[in-house]
Protein backbone atom coordinates (compact mmCIF):
# COMPACT_ATOMS: atom_id res chain seq x y z
CA UNK A 1 0.00 0.00 0.00
CA UNK A 2 1.08 3.73 -0.56
CA UNK A 3 2.59 5.78 1.90
CA UNK A 4 0.91 9.06 2.12
CA UNK A 5 3.77 10.57 0.40
CA UNK A 6 3.79 8.42 -2.43
CA UNK A 7 0.21 9.17 -2.88
CA UNK A 8 0.59 12.92 -2.60
CA UNK A 9 3.67 12.37 -5.39
CA UNK A 10 1.34 10.81 -7.74
CA UNK A 11 -1.71 12.85 -7.48
CA UNK A 12 0.75 15.91 -7.88
CA UNK A 13 1.76 14.26 -11.68
CA UNK A 14 -1.54 14.44 -12.24
CA UNK A 15 -2.45 17.88 -11.49
CA UNK A 16 0.47 18.74 -13.36
CA UNK A 17 -0.39 17.82 -16.54
CA UNK A 18 -3.93 19.96 -16.24
CA UNK A 19 -2.04 23.18 -15.79
CA UNK A 20 0.42 25.37 -17.17
CA UNK A 21 3.74 24.56 -15.53
CA UNK A 22 4.52 28.23 -14.26
CA UNK A 23 0.83 27.66 -12.77
CA UNK A 24 1.80 24.80 -10.86
CA UNK A 25 5.23 25.47 -9.70
CA UNK A 26 3.53 28.38 -8.26
CA UNK A 27 0.68 26.98 -6.13
CA UNK A 28 2.18 23.34 -5.78
CA UNK A 29 6.06 23.29 -5.68
CA UNK A 30 7.10 26.52 -4.01
CA UNK A 31 7.59 25.26 -0.77
CA UNK A 32 6.83 28.00 1.49
CA UNK A 33 3.37 27.70 -0.29
CA UNK A 34 2.37 24.05 -1.47
CA UNK A 35 0.13 22.04 -0.27
CA UNK A 36 1.04 18.42 1.47
CA UNK A 37 -1.34 15.47 1.99
CA UNK A 38 -1.77 15.05 5.90
CA UNK A 39 -3.95 11.87 6.40
CA UNK A 40 -7.20 9.94 4.70
CA UNK A 41 -9.84 9.62 6.62
CA UNK A 42 -13.26 9.09 6.45
CA UNK A 43 -13.72 9.44 3.03
CA UNK A 44 -11.58 12.62 2.82
CA UNK A 45 -8.16 14.07 1.75
CA UNK A 46 -6.71 16.47 4.71
CA UNK A 47 -4.66 18.53 3.09
CA UNK A 48 -2.32 21.34 4.73
CA UNK A 49 -1.63 24.37 4.13
CA UNK A 50 0.72 27.06 5.92
CA UNK A 51 -2.09 29.67 6.03
CA UNK A 52 -5.64 31.00 6.65
CA UNK A 53 -5.65 32.76 2.98
CA UNK A 54 -4.08 29.88 1.21
CA UNK A 55 -7.21 27.98 2.00
CA UNK A 56 -9.19 30.37 1.14
CA UNK A 57 -7.48 31.47 -2.07
CA UNK A 58 -7.30 27.64 -2.85
CA UNK A 59 -11.18 27.37 -2.42
CA UNK A 60 -11.89 30.37 -4.30
CA UNK A 61 -9.58 29.27 -7.60
CA UNK A 62 -11.52 25.49 -7.04
CA UNK A 63 -8.06 24.02 -6.69
CA UNK A 64 -10.49 21.54 -3.31
CA UNK A 65 -11.39 20.07 -6.80
CA UNK A 66 -8.83 19.77 -8.63
CA UNK A 67 -7.15 18.31 -6.14
CA UNK A 68 -10.23 15.67 -5.19
CA UNK A 69 -10.52 14.88 -8.68
CA UNK A 70 -6.14 14.18 -9.21
CA UNK A 71 -5.97 12.25 -5.80
CA UNK A 72 -9.55 10.05 -6.25
CA UNK A 73 -7.84 8.68 -9.50
CA UNK A 74 -4.63 7.96 -7.79
CA UNK A 75 -6.62 5.82 -4.81
CA UNK A 76 -9.36 4.60 -6.77
CA UNK A 77 -12.18 6.06 -4.72
CA UNK A 78 -14.16 9.08 -4.35
CA UNK A 79 -12.31 11.58 -1.63
CA UNK A 80 -13.04 15.08 -0.79
CA UNK A 81 -10.89 17.92 -0.20
CA UNK A 82 -10.80 19.50 3.07
CA UNK A 83 -8.01 22.50 4.00
CA UNK A 84 -6.06 22.48 7.02
CA UNK A 85 -3.74 25.09 8.41
CA UNK A 86 -0.71 23.70 9.87
CA UNK A 87 2.70 24.04 11.11
CA UNK A 88 4.92 23.47 8.11
CA UNK A 89 8.52 24.48 7.51
CA UNK A 90 8.58 28.23 7.90
CA UNK A 91 11.33 30.20 6.72
CA UNK A 92 12.01 33.33 9.31
CA UNK A 93 13.41 36.79 7.92
CA UNK A 94 17.44 36.95 9.27
CA UNK A 95 17.12 39.75 11.62
CA UNK A 96 19.36 42.91 10.26
CA UNK A 97 22.87 43.25 11.95
CA UNK A 98 23.66 46.27 14.16
CA UNK A 99 23.02 49.54 12.25
CA UNK A 100 25.87 51.22 11.20
CA UNK A 101 24.08 54.40 11.59
CA UNK A 102 23.18 55.83 8.36
CA UNK A 103 19.47 55.39 7.38
CA UNK A 104 17.73 54.06 4.18
CA UNK A 105 15.60 56.69 3.76
CA UNK A 106 12.90 56.52 1.12
CA UNK A 107 10.88 59.13 -0.82
CA UNK A 108 8.03 60.71 1.46
CA UNK A 109 4.87 60.28 -0.91
CA UNK A 110 5.21 56.69 0.77
CA UNK A 111 4.42 58.05 3.91
CA UNK A 112 0.25 58.38 3.19
CA UNK A 113 0.16 55.37 1.75
CA UNK A 114 -1.63 52.42 4.52
CA UNK A 115 -3.65 49.83 4.12
CA UNK A 116 -6.20 51.30 6.06
CA UNK A 117 -6.60 53.96 3.14
CA UNK A 118 -6.81 51.41 0.70
CA UNK A 119 -10.34 50.77 -0.51
CA UNK A 120 -10.60 47.00 -1.26
CA UNK A 121 -12.72 45.76 -4.03
CA UNK A 122 -13.57 42.98 -6.01
CA UNK A 123 -10.57 43.96 -8.24
CA UNK A 124 -8.08 43.97 -5.83
CA UNK A 125 -9.38 42.02 -3.04
CA UNK A 126 -6.24 39.39 -4.13
CA UNK A 127 -3.29 41.80 -4.24
CA UNK A 128 -4.68 43.11 -0.93
CA UNK A 129 -4.55 40.55 1.03
CA UNK A 130 -1.14 39.05 -0.13
CA UNK A 131 0.03 42.24 0.70
CA UNK A 132 -1.06 42.14 3.85
CA UNK A 133 -0.05 39.24 4.62
CA UNK A 134 3.41 39.21 3.55
CA UNK A 135 3.26 42.30 5.58
CA UNK A 136 2.59 40.28 8.61
CA UNK A 137 4.42 37.35 8.11
CA UNK A 138 7.50 38.93 5.61
CA UNK A 139 9.08 35.70 4.62
CA UNK A 140 6.58 33.31 5.70
CA UNK A 141 4.10 33.72 3.25
CA UNK A 142 5.37 33.50 -0.04
CA UNK A 143 8.23 34.99 -1.87
CA UNK A 144 8.30 36.55 -3.47
CA UNK A 145 4.96 38.38 -3.75
CA UNK A 146 4.46 39.71 -7.68
CA UNK A 147 2.08 42.20 -8.28
CA UNK A 148 0.87 43.38 -11.53
CA UNK A 149 -1.72 45.87 -13.29
CA UNK A 150 -2.22 48.80 -15.36
CA UNK A 151 -0.91 52.51 -14.50
CA UNK A 152 -2.59 54.12 -11.40
CA UNK A 153 -4.28 51.67 -10.01
CA UNK A 154 -2.56 51.01 -6.57
CA UNK A 155 0.43 49.06 -7.41
CA UNK A 156 2.70 51.48 -5.36
CA UNK A 157 0.39 52.04 -2.49
CA UNK A 158 0.33 48.56 -1.78
CA UNK A 159 4.21 48.55 -1.34
CA UNK A 160 3.81 51.88 0.59
CA UNK A 161 1.43 50.05 2.64
CA UNK A 162 4.03 47.24 3.44
CA UNK A 163 6.71 49.76 3.86
CA UNK A 164 4.66 51.41 6.92
CA UNK A 165 3.41 49.00 7.88
CA UNK A 166 6.83 47.35 8.61
CA UNK A 167 8.23 50.30 9.93
CA UNK A 168 5.10 50.77 12.96
CA UNK A 169 5.19 47.18 13.82
CA UNK A 170 8.52 45.48 13.01
CA UNK A 171 11.08 48.21 13.61
CA UNK A 172 13.67 45.47 14.02
CA UNK A 173 13.23 44.55 10.01
CA UNK A 174 15.41 46.73 7.50
CA UNK A 175 12.75 47.61 4.56
CA UNK A 176 13.89 49.36 1.53
CA UNK A 177 11.69 50.66 -1.48
CA UNK A 178 13.01 51.44 -4.70
CA UNK A 179 11.60 52.06 -8.08
CA UNK A 180 13.53 49.66 -10.78
CA UNK A 181 14.75 53.14 -12.80
CA UNK A 182 16.42 53.96 -9.24
CA UNK A 183 17.70 50.64 -8.53
CA UNK A 184 19.37 51.07 -12.58
CA UNK A 185 20.73 54.42 -11.43
CA UNK A 186 22.46 53.25 -8.86
CA UNK A 187 23.88 50.04 -10.21
CA UNK A 188 25.36 52.27 -13.11
CA UNK A 189 27.05 54.94 -10.53
CA UNK A 190 28.64 52.11 -8.56
CA UNK A 191 29.90 50.76 -12.07
CA UNK A 192 31.22 54.00 -13.25
CA UNK A 193 32.92 54.69 -9.90
CA UNK A 194 33.99 51.00 -9.27
CA UNK A 195 31.96 50.74 -6.38
CA UNK A 196 30.35 47.57 -6.88
CA UNK A 197 30.48 46.14 -3.46
CA UNK A 198 28.93 49.47 -1.94
CA UNK A 199 26.26 49.02 -4.00
CA UNK A 200 26.24 45.11 -3.34
CA UNK A 201 26.05 46.19 0.03
CA UNK A 202 23.51 48.61 0.19
CA UNK A 203 20.77 46.21 -1.02
CA UNK A 204 21.45 43.35 0.72
CA UNK A 205 21.73 44.43 3.92
CA UNK A 206 17.70 44.70 3.99
CA UNK A 207 15.80 42.04 5.34
CA UNK A 208 12.58 43.58 2.87
CA UNK A 209 12.89 44.83 -1.05
CA UNK A 210 10.16 46.36 -2.18
CA UNK A 211 11.06 46.93 -6.15
CA UNK A 212 8.34 49.17 -8.18
CA UNK A 213 7.75 48.77 -12.05
CA UNK A 214 10.43 45.76 -12.57
CA UNK A 215 9.18 45.58 -16.01
CA UNK A 216 11.42 48.14 -16.49
CA UNK A 217 14.65 45.50 -16.66
CA UNK A 218 13.38 44.42 -20.13
CA UNK A 219 16.13 44.80 -22.43
CA UNK A 220 18.68 45.19 -19.74
CA UNK A 221 20.68 42.34 -19.25
CA UNK A 222 23.41 43.56 -16.56
CA UNK A 223 20.33 44.94 -14.37
CA UNK A 224 18.78 41.45 -14.92
CA UNK A 225 21.83 39.70 -13.78
CA UNK A 226 22.39 41.84 -10.78
CA UNK A 227 18.68 41.25 -9.77
CA UNK A 228 19.03 37.55 -9.99
CA UNK A 229 21.55 37.61 -7.63
CA UNK A 230 20.63 39.65 -5.00
CA UNK A 231 16.77 37.44 -5.58
CA UNK A 232 18.81 34.08 -4.84
CA UNK A 233 20.63 35.83 -1.71
CA UNK A 234 17.45 37.03 -0.10
CA UNK A 235 15.01 33.93 -1.21
CA UNK A 236 17.73 31.53 -0.18
CA UNK A 237 18.00 33.13 3.47
CA UNK A 238 13.83 33.72 3.70
CA UNK A 239 14.39 37.19 3.25
CA UNK A 240 10.98 38.86 1.58
CA UNK A 241 11.01 40.59 -2.21
CA UNK A 242 7.96 42.29 -3.26
CA UNK A 243 7.95 43.56 -7.20
CA UNK A 244 5.35 45.29 -8.81
CA UNK A 245 5.00 45.21 -12.63
CA UNK A 246 2.29 46.74 -15.45
CA UNK A 247 2.03 43.26 -16.91
CA UNK A 248 2.30 39.42 -15.49
CA UNK A 249 6.08 38.37 -15.70
CA UNK A 250 5.01 35.99 -18.56
CA UNK A 251 4.53 39.08 -20.94
CA UNK A 252 7.64 40.84 -20.10
CA UNK A 253 9.92 40.99 -23.18
CA UNK A 254 13.87 40.33 -23.36
CA UNK A 255 13.57 38.50 -19.68
CA UNK A 256 16.57 35.55 -19.57
CA UNK A 257 14.23 33.11 -18.58
CA UNK A 258 15.98 32.74 -15.08
CA UNK A 259 14.79 35.98 -13.81
CA UNK A 260 11.34 34.77 -15.77
CA UNK A 261 10.92 31.72 -13.61
CA UNK A 262 12.44 33.97 -10.28
CA UNK A 263 9.24 36.13 -10.66
CA UNK A 264 7.11 33.28 -11.05
CA UNK A 265 8.52 31.88 -8.31
CA UNK A 266 5.71 33.06 -5.85
CA UNK A 267 2.44 34.22 -5.85
CA UNK A 268 1.66 36.35 -9.08
CA UNK A 269 -1.54 38.07 -8.65
CA UNK A 270 -3.12 41.03 -10.46
CA UNK A 271 -5.38 44.62 -9.69
CA UNK A 272 -8.05 45.29 -12.19
CA UNK A 273 -9.67 48.46 -12.68
CA UNK A 274 -12.07 49.24 -10.22
CA UNK A 275 -16.00 48.63 -10.74
CA UNK A 276 -18.59 51.67 -10.13
CA UNK A 277 -19.33 50.70 -6.62
CA UNK A 278 -15.51 50.57 -5.77
CA UNK A 279 -14.60 54.70 -7.45
CA UNK A 280 -17.63 55.42 -5.32
CA UNK A 281 -16.19 54.08 -2.36
CA UNK A 282 -12.59 55.61 -3.01
CA UNK A 283 -13.92 59.28 -3.92
CA UNK A 284 -15.49 59.13 -0.71
CA UNK A 285 -12.14 57.95 0.58
CA UNK A 286 -9.94 60.73 -1.01
CA UNK A 287 -13.00 63.51 0.50
CA UNK A 288 -11.91 62.19 3.66
CA UNK A 289 -7.95 62.55 3.14
CA UNK A 290 -8.49 65.91 1.51
CA UNK A 291 -11.15 67.23 3.80
CA UNK A 292 -13.55 68.40 0.74
CA UNK A 293 -17.36 67.77 0.83
CA UNK A 294 -18.93 66.31 -2.18
CA UNK A 295 -22.66 66.17 -3.25
CA UNK A 296 -22.97 61.75 -3.56
CA UNK A 297 -24.83 62.79 -6.69
CA UNK A 298 -21.32 64.18 -8.02
CA UNK A 299 -19.52 61.69 -6.78
CA UNK A 300 -21.63 58.80 -8.91
CA UNK A 301 -21.31 61.05 -11.80
CA UNK A 302 -16.79 61.72 -11.60
CA UNK A 303 -16.99 57.64 -11.06
CA UNK A 304 -19.45 56.94 -14.18
CA UNK A 305 -17.09 58.86 -16.11
CA UNK A 306 -13.72 58.49 -14.76
CA UNK A 307 -12.76 55.08 -15.38
CA UNK A 308 -9.74 52.83 -14.80
CA UNK A 309 -7.30 55.24 -13.12
CA UNK A 310 -7.82 55.80 -9.56
CA UNK A 311 -5.28 59.37 -9.86
CA UNK A 312 -7.71 60.53 -12.55
CA UNK A 313 -10.07 60.23 -9.09
CA UNK A 314 -8.21 62.16 -7.42
CA UNK A 315 -7.13 64.59 -9.50
CA UNK A 316 -10.69 65.81 -10.67
CA UNK A 317 -11.61 65.53 -6.42
CA UNK A 318 -8.17 68.21 -5.86
CA UNK A 319 -9.91 70.37 -8.90
CA UNK A 320 -13.00 70.51 -7.20
CA UNK A 321 -11.09 71.54 -3.95
CA UNK A 322 -9.67 74.26 -5.40
CA UNK A 323 -13.12 75.78 -7.40
CA UNK A 324 -14.24 75.07 -3.61
CA UNK A 325 -11.47 77.06 -1.74
CA UNK A 326 -10.64 79.82 -4.15
CA UNK A 327 -14.16 80.82 -5.89
CA UNK A 328 -16.04 79.32 -3.13
CA UNK A 329 -18.76 77.73 -6.19
CA UNK A 330 -20.95 74.81 -4.95
CA UNK A 331 -20.23 72.14 -7.78
CA UNK A 332 -23.19 71.68 -10.44
CA UNK A 333 -23.61 69.01 -12.92
CA UNK A 334 -22.25 71.98 -15.99
CA UNK A 335 -19.15 72.64 -13.52
CA UNK A 336 -18.36 69.27 -13.24
CA UNK A 337 -18.36 68.63 -16.88
CA UNK A 338 -15.50 71.19 -17.12
CA UNK A 339 -13.58 70.10 -14.40
CA UNK A 340 -13.81 66.72 -16.53
CA UNK A 341 -13.38 67.96 -20.23
CA UNK A 342 -9.83 66.91 -19.96
CA UNK A 343 -9.40 64.01 -17.57
CA UNK A 344 -12.75 62.19 -19.06
CA UNK A 345 -14.60 63.30 -22.21
CA UNK A 346 -18.05 62.52 -21.93
CA UNK A 347 -20.19 59.78 -23.34
CA UNK A 348 -23.39 58.49 -23.08
CA UNK A 349 -24.37 55.76 -20.36
CA UNK A 350 -26.97 53.46 -20.27
CA UNK A 351 -28.84 51.44 -17.26
CA UNK A 352 -28.98 47.98 -16.47
CA UNK A 353 -32.44 47.54 -17.19
CA UNK A 354 -31.64 49.55 -20.28
CA UNK A 355 -29.15 46.69 -21.50
CA UNK A 356 -31.67 43.59 -20.71
CA UNK A 357 -34.34 45.87 -22.66
CA UNK A 358 -32.11 45.88 -25.73
CA UNK A 359 -30.79 42.36 -25.41
CA UNK A 360 -34.50 41.23 -25.06
CA UNK A 361 -35.62 43.14 -28.28
CA UNK A 362 -32.15 41.24 -30.16
CA UNK A 363 -33.29 37.80 -29.10
CA UNK A 364 -37.45 38.37 -29.29
CA UNK A 365 -37.78 37.36 -25.92
CA UNK A 366 -39.76 39.31 -22.97
CA UNK A 367 -37.45 40.73 -20.52
CA UNK A 368 -38.81 38.55 -17.88
CA UNK A 369 -37.23 35.20 -19.43
CA UNK A 370 -33.85 36.95 -19.11
CA UNK A 371 -34.34 37.44 -15.47
CA UNK A 372 -36.29 34.10 -15.13
CA UNK A 373 -34.99 30.41 -14.35
CA UNK A 374 -35.83 29.12 -17.92
CA UNK A 375 -32.86 27.37 -19.76
CA UNK A 376 -32.93 26.91 -23.64
CA UNK A 377 -30.32 27.91 -25.69
CA UNK A 378 -31.94 31.61 -26.88
CA UNK A 379 -32.81 32.61 -23.69
CA UNK A 380 -29.64 31.35 -21.74
CA UNK A 381 -27.51 33.34 -24.23
CA UNK A 382 -29.59 36.22 -24.08
CA UNK A 383 -28.95 36.37 -20.60
CA UNK A 384 -25.05 35.48 -21.11
CA UNK A 385 -24.90 38.51 -22.98
CA UNK A 386 -27.04 40.97 -21.21
CA UNK A 387 -24.79 40.15 -17.80
CA UNK A 388 -21.24 40.39 -20.13
CA UNK A 389 -23.04 43.82 -21.26
CA UNK A 390 -23.17 44.83 -17.83
CA UNK A 391 -20.00 44.22 -16.77
CA UNK A 392 -18.04 45.19 -19.73
CA UNK A 393 -19.82 48.90 -20.34
CA UNK A 394 -21.10 49.64 -16.61
CA UNK A 395 -18.95 47.61 -14.77
CA UNK A 396 -20.65 46.37 -12.34
CA UNK A 397 -19.92 44.18 -9.71
CA UNK A 398 -20.79 40.57 -9.88
CA UNK A 399 -22.72 39.93 -7.36
CA UNK A 400 -24.46 43.55 -8.09
CA UNK A 401 -25.43 42.29 -11.77
CA UNK A 402 -26.73 38.72 -10.03
CA UNK A 403 -28.77 40.58 -7.38
CA UNK A 404 -30.37 42.50 -11.12
CA UNK A 405 -30.21 39.36 -12.92
CA UNK A 406 -31.16 37.70 -10.02
CA UNK A 407 -28.63 34.80 -9.96
CA UNK A 408 -25.90 33.98 -7.44
CA UNK A 409 -22.31 35.58 -8.17
CA UNK A 410 -20.76 32.24 -9.22
CA UNK A 411 -23.73 31.65 -11.96
CA UNK A 412 -22.93 35.50 -12.95
CA UNK A 413 -18.55 35.04 -13.44
CA UNK A 414 -19.65 31.59 -15.49
CA UNK A 415 -21.99 33.57 -17.57
CA UNK A 416 -19.48 36.52 -18.35
CA UNK A 417 -16.98 34.19 -18.74
CA UNK A 418 -18.05 32.19 -21.29
CA UNK A 419 -19.52 34.95 -23.42
CA UNK A 420 -15.73 36.50 -22.89
CA UNK A 421 -14.41 33.06 -24.55
CA UNK A 422 -17.19 32.55 -27.21
CA UNK A 423 -16.52 36.60 -28.81
CA UNK A 424 -12.83 35.20 -29.39
CA UNK A 425 -14.00 32.16 -30.96
CA UNK A 426 -17.61 32.87 -32.31
CA UNK A 427 -17.37 35.58 -34.89
CA UNK A 428 -21.73 35.54 -35.03
CA UNK A 429 -21.22 35.84 -31.17
CA UNK A 430 -18.91 39.19 -31.64
CA UNK A 431 -20.63 40.91 -34.08
CA UNK A 432 -23.72 40.57 -31.54
CA UNK A 433 -22.03 42.00 -28.79
CA UNK A 434 -20.99 45.05 -31.66
CA UNK A 435 -24.84 45.32 -33.28
CA UNK A 436 -26.34 45.63 -29.33
CA UNK A 437 -23.38 48.11 -28.41
CA UNK A 438 -23.73 50.34 -31.09
CA UNK A 439 -27.55 50.28 -30.33
CA UNK A 440 -26.44 51.23 -26.58
CA UNK A 441 -24.38 54.26 -27.65
CA UNK A 442 -21.09 52.82 -27.44
CA UNK A 443 -20.08 52.71 -31.24
CA UNK A 444 -17.01 55.16 -30.80
CA UNK A 445 -16.12 53.45 -27.57
CA UNK A 446 -13.61 50.22 -28.10
CA UNK A 447 -14.68 46.91 -26.45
Amino acid sequence: MDTLKEIWDKTLKVIKEKMREETFKSLFAEETIAPVLLRIENGKAIVGLQHNFFSDFFKKNKMDILISDAISSVVGKRLEVEFKVHEGKKVVPRLPEKDDGKKETSSSFLKRFTFDNFVVGEGNRLAYSAAFAVSEKPGEIYNPLFIYGGVGLGKTHLLGAIYNHIKKNRPDIKVMYVTCEKFLDDLIDAIQKRQQLIFKRKYRKNDILLIDDVHLVKDRSGLQEELFHIFNEFHSVGKQIVFTSDRPPVEIPNLTERIRSRFLAGLVCDIQPPDFETRVAILKKKCELFKVKVDDNILKKIAERVKGNVRLLECALQKIKAIQSHIGRTITEEILDLILKDIAPGRKTVSPERIIEEVSKFYRIPVTDIKSRKRNQIVSQARQIAVYLMRELLELSFPVIGRIIGRDHSTIIHDYKKIEKLKEEDPDVKEVLKLLKEKLGYEQEKF
